[in-house]
C-alpha cells in the first residue's frame, strides 16, 4: 500500500521475508529514491502492514497484524509523528 501527498513525499508499507519469517516494512519517498525506515522492535514471530494514511501535516498511521505464536493474530498499529525524523 502506498499514501503520499506531494511527489517528493510519499510512503509505502507491506512485509519482507526475513529467512521464513515476515516482518513489517515501512518505505519512504523522498523523489529521488525509496529508503528502508527503522522500526521499533514489534516482537512476535512475525509481523506485516497491511495499509497506510499520511497528512500533509507530516503524520503517519499504519496498520497490519501481528502473531503470537499461538492463538489469533494481534492488530498492528504504527504513529509516526510530523516531529519525526524520515
Amino acid at each position: 500500500m502506498i499514501t503520499g501527498w506531494r511527489a517528493r513525499d510519499a510512503w509505502a508499507v507491506g512485509y519482507r521475508d526475513a529467512r521464513g519469517v515476515y516482518r513489517s516494512l515501512v518505505e519512504h519517498w523522498d523523489g529521488d529514491r525509496w529508503t528502508v525506515m527503522r522500526l521499533p522492535r514489534l516482537g512476535g514471530p512475525g509481523n506485516g502492514l497491511n495499509a497506510v494514511d499520511a497528512a500533509a501535516s507530516g503524520v503517519l498511521w499504519a496498520v497490519g497484524s501481528a502473531s503470537r505464536g499461538a492463538g489469533p493474530q494481534r492488530a498492528l498499529i504504527l504513529h509516526r509523528c510530523a516531529s519525526s525524523p524520515s
